[in-house]
């Protein structure tokens, strides 16, 4: 399976859970590769809700790895974590081989 199909999947996961993903432009994601709404509240970056932003000039490995770290970290945060501890906790998961939609669902 190639990283475009694996990257569909999760978005089609995050669909399913209620999330929209988003390709944006790096000008609005600044430094980031990718973000979520629940991690954007925390740390003052305005986006709509239950939504993820992927920068769009990323390959499809990196977009993959990238909406796979978003929703594994949108889910711990859903669960209760602050975002530093989401992030770290999201790291590790994807260390393990965690795919995101199993969080998010």
């Amino acid at each position: 399976m190639t990283y475009r199909e694996m990257y569909s999947y999760l978005v089609e996961d995050a669909k399913e859970a209620g999330v929209t993903v988003k390709l944006v432009s790096s000008g609005i994601l600044l430094d980031y590769a990718g973000m979520n709404s629940e991690a954007a509240e925390e740390i003052g970056f305005k986006m709509p809700c239950d939504t993820i932003y992927i920068k769009k000039s990323l390959s499809w490995k990196s977009r993959y790895h990238t909406l796979n770290h978003e929703m594994v970290e949108m889910g711990c945060m859903e669960g209760g974590r602050r975002y530093w501890p989401a992030h770290r906790k999201a790291l590790g998961l994807e260390r393990s081989g965690v795919v995101g939609s199993k969080i998010l669902n």
